[in-house]
């Protein structure tokens, strides 16, 4: 029988539970790695990092070292944040399918392409960087698979070569979440591809004060968000765009096809505007 010295007190219980849930904690925090092969390589070499370890879900990488090289990731990821682009040189990120759950950063000298996934929290793209986007990106896909209320944001002061389909989802009951692109830089289109919903409607828009261009494919590329053209300029060298419904104003070339909203500003001589249920004013 245990003597009462010899009987845990209900305080040393507690202090070696919390040691316990602290120390599952500590185990379970997400690690920052960096990116030290400055030859480039394969992301899922443990040598190429430091710590010697592949980022796993929820970590923090960190690529930024100078030099010119490529990373190839052909697996899929979850990232919390994601550091691209270094003081000198080109550092490519090639990666099958990202899902970026807090924040990104594409660096002047950084090249990300992404091949699919998930944008769950806020990427921007610097003056200098580059973003690829192909095959499909969705926005706030959580909003759909559990129910979240998330808004997404990609923010670009550099380069987007927008070469796939991209989707925003809204919360399925409330409509709540959504996706945001802001676009202070160049958005090239270079085939035809759509910006939509993909489920539960939801807040989504496009701001451009930048540059849109098309320069690929001979049908439409369709911006099915709200769009807003605050002074940016509307290329189209090849093909053209469809926005489902325009607010705002700036200086058009090509071909424009508006099924809403009111349209403001400057047509080009070369400009060609085909308008369903929109408002046009300017000259």
């Amino acid at each position: 029988m245990m003597t009462n010295r010899q009987k845990p007190t209900v305080q040393v219980v507690w202090l070696i539970a919390m040691l316990m849930v602290l120390t599952g904690i500590i185990q379970c925090r997400a690690a920052t790695i960096t990116w030290t092969n400055t030859t480039g390589g394969d992301w899922n070499v443990v040598t190429n990092w430091s710590p010697n370890q592949v980022p796993v879900n929820g970590d923090d990488v960190i690529i930024t070292n100078s030099g010119s090289y490529a990373i190839t990731n052909a697996s899929s990821v979850t990232l919390d944040n994601l550091t691209l682009g270094g003081m000198n040189g080109t550092q490519t990120l090639m990666i099958s399918s990202l899902t970026l759950t807090n924040t990104g950063t594409v660096n002047s000298n950084g090249v990300l392409k992404w091949n699919g996934g998930d944008l769950e929290g806020a990427l921007t793209v610097a003056q200098g960087g580059t973003l690829i986007q192909s095959n499909t990106l969705h926005f706030a896909y959580n909003n759909y698979a559990t129910g979240a209320t998330n808004t997404a944001y990609l923010t670009n002061y550099g380069t987007v070569i927008w070469a796939g389909t991209i989707y925003g989802s809204g919360n399925a009951s409330s409509h709540g979440g959504g996706g945001m692109i802001y676009n202070a830089g160049l958005w090239n289109a270079v085939a035809d591809f759509s910006i939509g919903i993909y489920n539960g409607v939801g807040t989504n828009y496009f701001f451009n004060i930048g540059t849109l261009e098309k320069t690929g494919g001979v049908g439409a590329s369709t911006i099915n968000w709200m769009f807003s053209n605050d002074g940016g300029t509307i290329n189209t060298p090849g093909g053209s765009f469809s926005m489902g419904n325009w607010i705002g104003n700036g200086v058009l070339h090509g071909a424009v096809t508006l099924s809403g909203g009111t349209m403001t500003g400057t047509m080009a001589s070369d400009c060609v505007v085909t308008a369903s249920s929109a408002t046009i004013t300017g000259s």
